[in-house]
């Protein structure tokens, strides 16, 4: 008798030998649901790893919508079977998520290994994303000759391609390979029917064409009847298609594989807990040997047991027709199974399925915990989508997430504002997340989070407050579990608080992150965001030492490309401008520059960019492109009522203002706040250049006063400020507001705001200083500074009022004053007197000139 694998499975030699052949390091098993291919790959991978032959199973879920979601599934795998660690598979598909090209990290994971083989089933399931997987495990073998890979799938894959069939590349198995063959088919009657009739084995193959599920159907009907049907009657082709339930032995049994169909995957535990049976053992013994399934010892904790997927998906769709009772209360205890197992994305979209958003909101919180970067991702886009509006404004914290994946998406970017709305609008009476009085501090933070992601700052940064005092007020400590989420929620309502301007506050909250995880890479980001916060309120001893705390080996190895890396390279940006070493700045940016238009970090490093190209020289260029990103629809995230694009903003009017373009500034300036600290290096320089620096005195001790100053805009407030007042004839005063800018670089590091005063304004508070007996102080003004605003090498700036724009307009279409008057509706005398003037500010005498003139400053752009 041929030798067997398993207990009523027949051994295949003929396709085990081409499994078994190296010469082709990518093997396809290609052919319809039901023919086979996986109980062959079960069988042969089993006997792969009894001979000591390293394999990673792994069934692909269907939510592997691209070549990163893939890896990290391949990933998710090998943490499940012990191959690696939780933390080292976290970091892993942390940097799957994060790189340019994932089969770099692939490849540093696998190239000290011997030999490894993945076995790739249900590939078919990657949809669109095949081909870039395709590519991906050719280029793997290409550079790693000690992997493998085999893979069995119901649909198309490159990987067939005739030209790397005919190289000797690929080896194939089809449907006409793996159909059963007259004499297999005669090994399974003797199994299973103790039968020797070739007749009824050669009717057999010619009937059902060797189809596997054929087959097996076939032998199970004839092993209950007892006698052989009529070849090619109507009885035979009913037989054949006879639905898989009616190939159990009993009533009882199919209910059983009905109920346990709802997970991917389970153990005896969780079948007896779906079906109510005690005797699951023996039930999934007869169904291992009945072809309808096997134990899968590729598992974290224990060997379980999955369905061949013909099977489930039968059995599946006939629980969810049918018995939508029994299919909501077979995911749900599935869901809690797979949540407590480990596997939080299953379990996640189990909860969602069985349409218990309590248990998906707690399965969110731990998968986020776990896997920061999974929103932006996009692998739960599909069940969050579909979730409807009663229900994301009572579960919050499933809004969130559908604003998060819809966010960090180029197409539903636009979208996300909805979802975050209904977060911070959240009425979520009576539910339960994480249970107890820390709920509270949960809802309430998510409120805090959403409300910033709405672009309502101020009122975010102040629920943030509410949040962090409710956590204050919680009882007891908190377990690892509970540490790790506080941690995670304190680095969002610290970068709120940031925003809002509540710095001491953002700045503590970052610290408490960082000092209560567990979790190396947790400790990390938090250390990120204090480099970001404290680069950007110009703190160059702390930005250092936070960078310093941040452990290299936590991170990915290509960390500073990532998302999660955006506010430390910020932050570095902020200090690289206080050595006018605008290259290195630069650089910074153009290291995150493909993650920070798609993140909310986005006008800290516009800033850096910003500034950095106003150090260079391209004022002009530098705020016609601020201007265009700005246009954008939706607008770059981030940008809203913060102190992030405050800052922005003076630092666009300023280049405006040095391009010689007032009429672009002042409408910046005019739609913030008199009371906006960040505005008002911006405010003075406005002064300055336009000749009104006489103003600037009585205006200075109250902007001084502002609260919300950083130390970067009080030193540009100082130093401009001295300029403004040394215009306007006081060198004691500006003397004394030069000497405090210098002393608050003393103390923090701050010299980036250096190079907007005018040169001539340093040289000769310089001068000053030196008289004085300064020399250090003059040092700070001029050494290695820049010369980017030069009173004798800006352009022309003029100052029209909007009366006098809409003559001047006029005027380019009509040649005489009665012509304009006609048209504004106005006395020829009152068009002459607003010439005249127009004329006088332009420094022109003629119409022509005026046209020209308006036309080189860009005077009437916009009318």
């Amino acid at each position: 008798m041929t030798p067997t694998f398993f207990d009523g499975v027949v051994d295949r030699p003929r396709l085990r030998q081409i499994l078994d052949t190296t010469t082709a390091q990518i093997c396809v098993v290609k052919a319809p649901s039901g023919s086979g291919k996986t109980t062959l790959l079960r069988g042969w991978a089993a006997g792969q790893a009894a001979a000591g032959h390293p394999v990673l199973w792994l069934s692909i879920s269907g939510e592997a919508d691209s070549s990163r979601a893939f890896w990290a599934q391949v990933a998710e795998a090998a943490r499940r079977v012990g191959e690696l660690s939780a933390d080292v598979a976290a970091r892993l598909v942390g940097r799957i998520a994060l790189v340019d090209d994932v089969l770099d990290v692939v490849i540093d994971a696998l190239r000290d290994r011997d030999q490894v083989t993945f076995v790739l089933d249900a590939y078919e399931k990657l949809g669109d994303a095949a081909a870039e997987v395709d590519d991906d495990l050719q280029r793997l073998v290409e550079r790693l000759p000690s992997v493998r890979v085999v893979i069995g799938t119901r649909g198309r894959t490159r990987l067939c391609d005739e030209k790397l069939l005919l190289r000797g590349r690929t080896r194939l198995i089809d449907d006409r390979d793996l159909a059963l063959t007259e004499s297999e088919i005669a090994e399974l009657l003797r199994l299973h029917l103790g039968s020797d009739d070739s007749g009824l084995a050669r009717a057999a193959a010619r009937e059902t064409s060797g189809y596997a599920l054929g087959v097996r159907a076939l032998v199970l009907g004839l092993s209950r009847r007892g006698n052989v049907p009529v070849d090619g009657s109507q009885e035979w082709n009913d037989l054949v298609a006879t639905d898989l339930s009616s190939e159990l032995a009993d009533e009882s049994m199919a209910r059983f594989v009905l109920l346990t169909s709802a997970p991917p995957y389970f153990d005896a535990e969780l079948a007896g807990a779906i079906s109510g049976r005690g005797d699951v053992d023996a039930v999934l013994a007869v169904l291992e040997r009945e072809g309808f399934g096997r134990w899968v010892p590729y598992a974290r904790r224990h060997a379980v047991f999955q369905y061949v997927d013909s099977v489930r998906d039968a059995f599946l769709h006939r629980l969810r027709r049918h018995d939508p009772t029994g299919y909501r209360g077979s995911v749900r205890e599935s869901a809690r199974w797979l949540f407590e197992y480990g596997d939080y994305e299953m379990a996640f979209q189990l909860a969602v399925e069985a349409e218990d958003y309590t248990l998906a909101s707690r399965v969110y919180v731990d998968l986020v915990c776990a896997y920061p970067e999974i929103y932006f991702t996009g692998r739960l886009l599909g069940r969050l989508d579909a979730l409807p509006t009663s229900v994301l404004t009572r579960y919050p914290v499933l809004a969130l997430g559908l604003g998060l994946v819809r966010g960090f998406n180029p197409v539903l970017r636009g979208t996300a504002a909805e979802a975050y709305a209904m977060a911070a609008r959240q009425h979520p009476e009576g539910v339960e997340v994480l249970g107890g009085p820390i709920d509270r501090f949960l809802l309430t933070s998510v409120r805090a989070v959403a409300l910033r992601l709405c672009g309502r700052f101020q009122e975010s940064a102040r629920v943030s407050v509410e949040a962090i005092a409710e956590l204050d007020s919680l009882p007891g400590e908190f377990d690892d579990a509970s540490v790790e989420f506080v941690a995670m929620i304190l680095r969002q309502l610290s970068f709120s608080l940031l925003q809002g301007s509540r710095f001491p506050a953002a700045l503590t909250a970052m610290a408490r992150s960082a000092g209560m995880t567990k979790v190396a890479a947790t400790r990390n980001y938090a250390f990120s965001y204090l480099v970001g916060a404290n680069g950007y309120l110009g703190d160059r001893e702390a930005t250092e030492d936070a960078g310093q705390a941040i452990d290299p080996a936590a991170w990915p190895r290509e960390h500073e490309q990532s998302y999660l890396n955006v506010m430390t390279l910020a932050g570095e940006g902020f200090t690289r401008l206080d050595e006018f070493d605008f290259e290195a700045a630069l650089d910074r940016v153009a290291r995150v520059r493909r993650h920070s238009p798609i993140s909310e970090f986005w006008p800290f490093v516009a800033a850096v960019e910003l500034h950095a190209r106003i150090g260079q020289g391209e004022a002009l260029s530098a705020a016609r492109w601020l201007e265009m990103r700005l246009a954008d629809t939706p607008p770059p995230p981030g940008i809203g009522d913060n102190t992030a694009t405050r800052y922005l903003t003076n630092l666009h009017a300023m280049a405006w203002l040095l391009a010689g373009r007032p009429s672009q500034a002042e409408p910046l300036l005019a739609t913030e706040s008199p009371r906006a600290p960040e505005i008002v290096p911006a405010r003075l320089l406005e002064l300055i250049l336009t000749g009104r620096a006489d103003q600037a005195p009585e205006q200075l001790a109250g902007w001084l006063r502002l609260p919300g100053h950083t130390n970067r805009t009080k030193a540009a407030t100082l130093l401009l400020g001295a300029a403004a007042v040394l215009e306007h004839g006081d060198e004691k005063l500006a003397t004394a507001l030069a000497r405090r800018a210098y002393d608050l670089y003393l103390a923090k590091g701050v010299r980036a705001q250096v190079l907007l005063a005018p040169a001539e304004h340093r040289r000769q508070l310089a001068e000053l200083a030196r008289e004085e007996g300064e020399p250090d102080l003059a040092a700070y003004l001029l050494d290695g500074v820049p010369d980017v605003v030069s009173l004798g090498g800006l352009p022309r700036l003029v100052r029209l009022s909007k009366r006098e724009l809409v003559v001047l307009a006029a005027l380019v279409d009509h040649a005489s004053r009665e012509e304009i008057a006609k048209v504004l509706t106005v006395s020829p005398n009152t068009v002459k007197t607003q010439l005249r003037s127009i004329y006088r500010k332009l420094g022109v005498t003629s119409r022509e000139a005026a046209v020209r003139t308006a036309f080189e400053y860009h005077l009437l752009d916009g009318h």
